[in-house]
Formats: structure tokens, C-alpha cells, sequence
């Protein structure tokens, strides 16, 4: 006898079985990335208003938010290409991040690279599948 269990969702490595799942999975990687950019847009304000770093977060770091800020966007559109270029960018900052021994930062972008990725799993999904997205899909 065969004890089969359904498979639950998992919130971290989801399930991307058809055109909305894939646009969902998309978009959740967007608020990441949102998520990502309020974090850095307040941390770096405040080190700038303070007038010190805040693990590793200074004025420049607005430089960051705003090119997350153009990965965000383009995610928010279903582009595949940003997607990798969302996990190749997060994949530096971590490694960065990590070398230079800050503590906070690694383990959020960790959170925020397994959501890249998995838009870049979604992403893959709709290229395999244009007949599922032809008007909406961006390069």
C-alpha cells in the first residue's frame, strides 16, 4: 500500500505549474525587491543624517536601491533577463557583504536571492511556455 501525501506549497521553492503561477512567483520577487529598497532608502538616510555607517550602509547606498529599484521594475514585468540579472547582482552584494564581515546584510540578501531565483525559475517557466504570456512577456 502507497501512503501518498499531496504536496504542500512551499512559500521559499514554489510550485510554478502554469502562466499564474509564474506571473505570481514574479511578483512576489518584486516585493522583495521593495522590500529590499525601503530597507536600504531608511538605513541610508538615517547613516547619512547620523553621519556614520550603518553596517556597511552609507549615501551610497542609494545608489544600490536605485539600481534595485530598476531590477524591481522590470521583475514587476515578467523580464527573464533581469531576473538573472537580479541573482547575479544579489549573489556580488552578498559576497561583498560576507567578505568585508558585516552581519546583518549577508543573511537578508541570502532571503532575497532565494526570491530571484526563484523568479528566475518563473521566468524560465513563461520562455518555455510564450504561448501562456505572447503579450506581456519582456525581454
Amino acid at each position: 500500500m502507497s501512503d501518498v501525501t499531496p504536496k504542500t506549497p512551499s512559500t521559499y521553492w514554489p510550485s510554478i505549474e502554469s502562466r499564474e503561477d509564474a506571473i505570481k512567483v514574479m511578483h512576489y520577487a518584486f516585493f522583495f525587491a521593495v522590500f529590499q529598497i525601503i530597507l536600504t532608502v531608511g538605513l541610508a538616510l538615517y547613516s547619512t543624517y547620523k553621519g556614520e555607517t550603518i553596517d556597511g550602509i552609507n549615501a551610497y547606498s542609494l545608489v544600490d536601491a536605485a539600481i534595485v529599484a530598476l531590477i524591481a521594475w522590470r521583475l514587476y514585468r515578467l523580464s527573464f533577463g533581469w531576473a538573472i540579472a537580479a541573482v547575479i547582482y544579489t549573489s556580488i552584494n552578498v559576497g561583498v557583504s560576507r567578505y568585508e564581515g558585516r552581519t546583518k546584510a549577508p543573511i537578508i540578501g541570502i532571503i532575497v536571492l532565494l526570491a530571484y531565483v526563484n523568479a528566475v525559475r518563473a521566468g524560465h517557466y513563461l520562455r518555455k511556455h510564450p504561448e501562456s504570456l505572447a503579450p506581456q512577456i519582456t525581454a
